[in-house]
This record gives structure tokens, C-alpha cells and sequence, in this order.
């Protein structure tokens, strides 16, 4: 199983609970995605209206009413969309949050539980940061980033449908640069995943060597060891710093060349759709309508990037939750365990020794409870 699908198999249980929140935000994506597809076509009768006007085009001449009932309308879609998009944030965030109080509280119960054996192996503050933190981050993998990539990519799918029926040629080159961030996309997501889990790695290292200073602070200046521990944490937050400017550094060199290509594209069509009004191929209505659509749809091209850098980090955060519930308990109740009723017990020391370094401490004690 890929990492993100075990991360996802953990939050489902807790996820489940927010279904209808998370059925409500997907509605007011959806209703925001039919609005997109509606609000620039206010803007192309009123340029196709102004251009008969001008006695360049053909249809129905502009007049202030019809400027006026244009404008209106624009800001009408443009007023439902927000609300639909403030709807959807709301609901996302309230449902990752309630989840990542869930996962938390479960994640706290089975650390609980686990013997001495595994306390005594794992330094505590590394273990904390992945019930606290780690569990933060892994909120974009369920909702905060997941699901708005999710509402992109429909968004996506709709505005070049529409850009297909309107002009299939400019169309293709849109359909081009969207292939080229999907090769480009997978290689960079392993990379910045593989680096971000080395980030949380060294943070938590970072936070196992804090912890062991200040919790012994008498001893450590009582024997003067402020500059021997000084250097670790320097060290152990150097390496940190490294790891995530890393982490960075691919996430922002996915979303920059994801730029160039929103570029390239946008380029190509300003250049083709400009030769196609000349030829009367298309009105400059048409152009303008098609260039919003452009606009509309490399906007989720980037938001694309965005999310799946930190889908990525969030994954690499989420492995380490994963691996803490993967644990077992070293004692375990029998899937048959019969039930004690109430019941009496003695215990009784008869003539006991002890001995410790050859040394006996305990001289033929005899005890019973």
C-alpha cells in the first residue's frame, strides 16, 4: 500500500463522522465551479455588443441598459461564487479540524497503552510531536488540501470541456500544458515527500535534544555542560534546517515551473486566438470569453502544484502517526479472556534474598499481602 493510502486508511474512521460537513462543502464546490463557468460570459456579450455598436461586429448594439443589466448580472455570479467558496472553506476546515481532534485523542489512547519496553526505547518529545504536530499537517491530506485538489481538478475537467466546444484548436494547447505538469507533477511529489520526511525526522531529533537538556538542567549546570549540549542542539537544528529548505525548495520549483508553462500556454493562445478574430473565425467576444476560461483554468493548474506539495509533507507526517499506531502492545488481553469476577488474593515472600553488585541488601525477608 502507498503511503498516502495508509495515511488515508488511518483518518478514515475519524473522517467518517464529518461526512455531512464534507458533503456540503463538495455542493458549494460544485455550485462554485457552475458559477466559474458562468461568470465571464457577461463580460463577452458586452464586448460583442460594443463591437456592433462600433460597426465591427455583428449582433445586437450596445446601450447603457444593456451595460447596466450586464454588469449587474457580473456582479450577481460573482457575489454567489464567493459565498459558495466561503461556504466550501468552512465546511472543509471545520471538518479537517474535527478530525485531527479525533485522530489525536485515539493516537494518545494507543501511545497510552503501550508497555515500558517501547517508552523506554522512544524518546517522549519525538513521540509528542508526531501526536501533536504531525497530526496537524496530516490535515491536508484529508481535507485542507485534499479535497479542494479534488474540487480542481473538476473545475479543470469542466473548463476544458467547454474550451473543446468552443474552439478545439486553442483547446489543445491548454490540453498540452496540462499533460506536461502531469509528467512533471508524480517525480517531483516522491522527491518532495522523501525530503519531507526527513524534515520531520531531524525535527523530531531537534526535540529529543531539547527535552534531554532542559529536563536534566541541574545536572547539566551543575557540571557545566551548557556548551556540549549547546553544540548537539546546534547541530541537530542545522540538520533540520537543511531538510526543510529542501522540502521547500522542490515545492516551490514544482509550482514556478508550473508558471512557466501557465505562461507558455496563455502565450500560445493570446497569439492563436488573436489570428483567429482576424481570420473571422471567432468574435472578439468569443476571444475574450475564452481567454477568462484560460485564465479560470491554469488557476487550479497552480493550485494543483500548490496542494501537491503539501499533500506531499503531509504525507511524510502522516507516515509517522501511521508508524506510531502500527505499533503493538506488548501485553495484550486473549481474544478469549474470560472475565474476572470478584475474587481474593494472597501473595506471601518466604525467606527472601537480595543482592545487588555481590552486595546483599535484603536478609531472608518474610512478607505476606
Amino acid at each position: 500500500m502507498s503511503p498516502l493510502r495508509r495515511v488515508l486508511a488511518l483518518i478514515s474512521p475519524d473522517l467518517k463522522p464529518q461526512k455531512a460537513l464534507v458533503a456540503g462543502g463538495t455542493i458549494a464546490v460544485l455550485a462554485e465551479v457552475v458559477f466559474r463557468a458562468a461568470e465571464p460570459w457577461p463580460m463577452k456579450l458586452a464586448v460583442d455588443a460594443l463591437a456592433a455598436a462600433l460597426g465591427v461586429g455583428s449582433g445586437r448594439a450596445a446601450d447603457g441598459f444593456t451595460l447596466l443589466a450586464l454588469s449587474l448580472v457580473l456582479v450577481g455570479i460573482v457575489a454567489l461564487r464567493a459565498l459558495c467558496n466561503y461556504l466550501a472553506t468552512v465546511a472543509f476546515a471545520l471538518a479537517g479540524s474535527r478530525t485531527a481532534a479525533r485522530l489525536r485523542a485515539r493516537v494518545f489512547a494507543h501511545v497510552q497503552g503501550l508497555n515500558q519496553q517501547f517508552h523506554a526505547r522512544n524518546r517522549s518529545a519525538d513521540t509528542v510531536q508526531r501526536i501533536v504536530g504531525d497530526i496537524a499537517r496530516m490535515q491536508d491530506v484529508a481535507v485542507t488540501a485534499g479535497l479542494p485538489l479534488a474540487a480542481n481538478v473538476l473545475t479543470l475537467l469542466v473548463m476544458l470541456v467547454v474550451m473543446f466546444v468552443m474552439d478545439p484548436v486553442l483547446a489543445a494547447v491548454v490540453l498540452i500544458a496540462v499533460a506536461v505538469f502531469a509528467v512533471l507533477s508524480p517525480r517531483r511529489s516522491r522527491l518532495i515527500t522523501a525530503a519531507a520526511r526527513r524534515t520531520r525526522r531531524s525535527e523530531g531529533h531537534l526535540a529529543n535534544t531539547a527535552q534531554e537538556s532542559l529536563g536534566a538542567i541541574r545536572v547539566v549546570q551543575a557540571y557545566g555542560l551548557e556548551r556540549i549540549l549547546l553544540g548537539r542542539f546546534v547541530g541537530a537544528n542545522a540538520a533540520s534546517l537543511k531538510q526543510g529548505v529542501k522540502s521547500l525548495r522542490l515545492a516551490a520549483g514544482l509550482e514556478r515551473s508550473t508558471d512557466v508553462v501557465v505562461g507558455l500556454a496563455t502565450a500560445v493562445v493570446m497569439v492563436g486566438g488573436g489570428l483567429r478574430v482576424l481570420d473571422g473565425a471567432m468574435s472578439l467576444g468569443d476571444l475574450v470569453l475564452f481567454t477568462s476560461y484560460l485564465r479560470t483554468t491554469m488557476k487550479p493548474l497552480r493550485d494543483m502544484a500548490k496542494y501537491t506539495g503539501r499533500i506531499a509533507r503531509a504525507t511524510a507526517s502522516g507516515e509517522r502517526v501511521v508508524e506510531l499506531m502500527d505499533v503493538a502492545p506488548g501485553i495484550a488481553s486473549a481474544v478469549d479472556a474470560v472475565k474476572l469476577p470478584v475474587a481474593r488474593g494472597e501473595l506471601t515472600f518466604t525467606g527472601v534474598h537480595t543482592a545487588y553488585e555481590g552486595r546483599e541488601v535484603l536478609h531472608g525477608i518474610d512478607l505476606t499481602v
